[in-house]
């Protein structure tokens, strides 16, 4: 991928999500369809117009390639669509909206479509369940463990010489050394998720795992942390939340973050919905941020974790 096609990033990336949205409407509206319901004309000459139009934007080949590189499963009938257009294009004939429509819904009926959802969803799947028991685990190694969550971010004020999606992940791990020069031993884990949206553009969130019985006062870290991002890290253009403040935990239903001490309702359903979220794909965020191979990171038990919580295991089966 070239690099000026990071400088039109928020619109190509806008676009896409508009593909794989109408796509995912064109998917639930066949499914519904059957020979008692059947889509009306009004709704057929609806979506081929939009499909049309949003085909007919991406003529210059740098968009096509974003088509190409995308792991968006519903990207899959939409590029279809897209080769079927421009061939016959070429070919001095300009497919209708209708026939547009019948190749999309051909292609989401193809066996390449259904394993890439699947494939995405296990992949789901396997990402939150592993974060999930990895937590666990960490919440059995120690019997007071501490979660912060924060989420950080660019302000709007950086310029073309210093584009968040190409440091994002030198900023990261600067920030993890950070963490581990300062919190070194109460530091025990993390898991980070970038992500691209429309509104912050490339962003992260994190969550940081401590020994409660070396530290205390998570909101008072999670601000430490987030202020040395924004000041130090991104030189004064960067922005986090702290989601360990009182007021912040007080609206949730099931609080995930703080220091516990036994296995509550609240630490384990809370840590079930952060590691769900974590593990929810991003198909953008791989496109806008150079050498990003896995949206999600984590850290893994080292030795000395491993070897205690296997002890612990295996006095738990003996008791």
């Amino acid at each position: 991928m070239t690099m000026h096609l990071y400088f039109d990033l928020p619109e190509a990336l806008s676009w896409i999500n508009k593909a794989s949205s109408l796509i995912k409407a064109m998917h639930a509206a066949s499914l519904i369809s059957t020979p008692r319901f059947v889509l009306g004309e009004a709704a057929v000459h609806g979506f081929g117009e939009r499909l049309k139009a949003l085909i007919e934007g991406v003529a210059e080949e740098r968009w096509r390639l974003l088509l190409k590189e995308s792991t968006d499963p519903y990207i899959l009938p939409f590029q279809a669509a897209c080769d079927h257009y421009f061939t016959h294009l070429a070919q001095g004939r300009e497919p209708s909206g209708l026939e547009l429509m019948s190749v999309v819904l051909q292609a989401l009926q193809s066996p390449l479509f259904a394993l890439r959802r699947d494939s995405v969803r296990r992949l789901r799947h396997k990402v939150r369940n592993s974060l999930q028991q990895y937590v666990h685990d960490l919440k059995l190694i120690y019997s007071k463990l501490m979660i912060v969550r924060l989420d950080l971010w660019y302000m709007k004020g950086y310029t073309r010489n210093m584009l968040p999606e190409q440091r994002i992940l030198e900023d990261w791990e600067r920030l993890l050394r950070f963490i581990a020069q300062g919190f070194t031993p109460a530091w025990v884990g993390y898991a980070v998720k970038f992500e691209y949206g429309p509104q912050r553009g490339v962003h992260a969130h994190v969550m940081l795992l401590f020994n409660g019985r070396e530290v205390r006062e998570d909101e008072t870290i999670g601000r430490i942390i987030g202020e040395h991002w924004r000041q130090v890290i991104t030189d004064g253009v960067g922005g986090y939340f702290n989601t360990n403040t009182r007021a912040y935990k007080a609206q949730m239903e099931y609080c995930g973050i703080g220091t516990f001490t036994s296995m509550t309702d609240d630490f384990q359903e809370g840590v079930a919905r952060i590691a769900d979220y974590l593990a929810k794909p991003d198909h953008g965020v791989r496109l806008a941020v150079p050498g990003l191979d896995r949206s999600v990171r984590r850290s893994y038990l080292d030795g000395w974790q491993r070897d205690r919580l296997e002890r612990l295991q295996a006095e738990a089966c003996s008791d």
